[in-house]
């Protein structure tokens, strides 16, 4: 069937490529919200922190023309959430940023329980200069459990037997 080498080859990176990119998928990420006239997007890392674990978020602000809102104050609230009755939020801090020329500035915090935070910011719209406010969840979760080794566990056994099976197609295919 992949008797020419160069087939072979492309076969093989393709099957490579399969079978990594799960992997790389789950590393890197990040959300963006509109509001007005400006795009906020958010790049946290990590994705999904653990209790105790420190969290640093980037924050770009740009206009709908993307282009860099340099200099802007933004107003950031953080916020112990409880969903269903707004009666128990609880604000834990707010902080005054201005952005720089890039229209970036980062905000990092260790959160010291599993539970919902609003991370909401609160800046004026340059072009309406109406005051503008919009917000991103984080949700930092419990320490690793034994499930969720046993589930790393069946993970890697995934990963291996695909690769496993990745090269024993290969040597098939070879012949």
């Amino acid at each position: 069937m992949f008797t020419n080498p160069p087939v072979k080859k492309i076969f093989f990176i393709i099957s490579l490529i399969i079978l990594v990119t799960p992997m790389l998928a789950l590393a890197h990420g990040g959300v963006s919200q509109n509001i007005g006239n400006v795009i906020v997007y958010l790049n946290q890392s990590p994705i999904s922190p653990l209790v105790g674990e420190k969290v640093d978020m980037n924050f770009v602000v740009r206009d709908i023309s993307n282009q860099p809102l340099s200099k802007l104050d933004v107003k950031l609230t953080l916020i112990d959430t409880f969903y269903g009755d707004e009666s128990k939020d609880k604000e834990i801090l707010q902080q005054n940023f201005k952005t720089d020329n890039n229209g970036a500035f980062d905000f990092s915090y260790t959160f010291n329980k599993e539970n919902y935070f609003d991370v909401d910011l609160d800046f004026v719209d340059p072009i309406t200069h109406k005051s503008e406010n919009t917000g991103f969840l984080v949700q930092p979760r419990a320490a690793k459990t034994e499930s969720d080794k046993i589930q790393l566990l069946q993970l890697f056994i995934a990963s291996i037997g695909g690769l496993v099976v990745g090269l024993l197609i290969t040597k098939i295919f070879k012949k």
